[in-house]
């Protein structure tokens, strides 16, 4: 079984590989991209401060969420309910996190690579 980093480097190696190869393949990323988001979530060092842009959540109204996105404040509203982002603080009352959005854009960056 070819080694993740090698994958990484290589998507090629992966042509010839049985389905049940592949399989446990995702599944071991899958727990390494999931052990990286929880690191992620807890490091404390000196760059996790909220004036770079990381640490301390805000939470954004629909024009500046949509902004981030690249696109319409209407979609966010539509499709509130899907994205893992999106919080309700009442009836009628959308917000969106913008750590959850910054998270958002890495996970659909790295669906796209691989």
């Amino acid at each position: 079984m070819p080694e993740l980093d090698r994958i990484a480097a290589d998507p090629r190696c992966l042509v010839g590989l049985s389905k049940s190869t592949i399989a446990g393949l995702l599944l071991r990323s899958a727990v390494v991209q999931s052990a990286l988001a929880a690191a992620l979530g807890v490091v404390g060092d000196d760059d996790d401060h909220p004036e770079n842009g990381q640490g301390a959540d805000c939470l954004l109204g629909a024009k500046e969420a949509a902004a981030r996105l690249a696109v319409t404040a209407d979609y966010l509203y539509r499709n509130a309910d899907k994205l893992p982002f999106t919080v309700r603080l009442g009836p009628g009352q959308l917000r969106f996190s913008s750590n959850g959005i910054t998270r958002y854009i890495q996970t659909r960056q790295g669906r796209r690579k691989a």
